[in-house]
């Protein structure tokens, strides 16, 4: 089944916003991932550090991630499968240090900002 070129630009223009919206991301979650280290740190918390060092290697393995031409249903897929992992996050940085939310908060604004696209993409095709 081959796209039109109506598709396929649509599809170019929200990849690279979705290029974009991951790459602040990823430098949100090392930013945070170093703040509750420094706070691991400080008071001598291993969760903290732990947390620390997972966040840093996430967030410089998302930041280097290559994205291709991805479609909206890719996108949106994608979305929903990293939602409950976003949910957990919620509960073990508010237990550990709230410092680590405003990544995944970004992350959330980010999947809803997708889904609520592609269904408007939806709507209209």
């Amino acid at each position: 089944m081959k796209k039109s070129l109506k598709t396929i630009k649509k599809d170019t223009k929200y990849t690279d916003i979705y290029r974009r919206m991951s790459k602040i991301s990823s430098i949100l979650r090392l930013i945070s991932s170093i703040a509750v280290g420094g706070f691991g740190v400080y008071f001598r918390e291993y969760f903290e550090i732990v947390l620390c060092i997972l966040g840093v290697i996430a967030s410089i393995a998302k930041f280097n991630q290559k994205f291709d031409l991805i479609s909206l249903r890719v996108i949106k897929n994608k979305e929903n499968s990293k939602f409950f992992i976003l949910m957990s996050l919620i509960v073990i940085y508010s237990l550990i240090n709230p410092i680590g939310l405003i990544a995944v908060i970004y992350d959330i604004y980010k999947r809803d900002f997708f889904i609520k696209v592609i269904e408007k993409d939806e709507k209209v095709d």
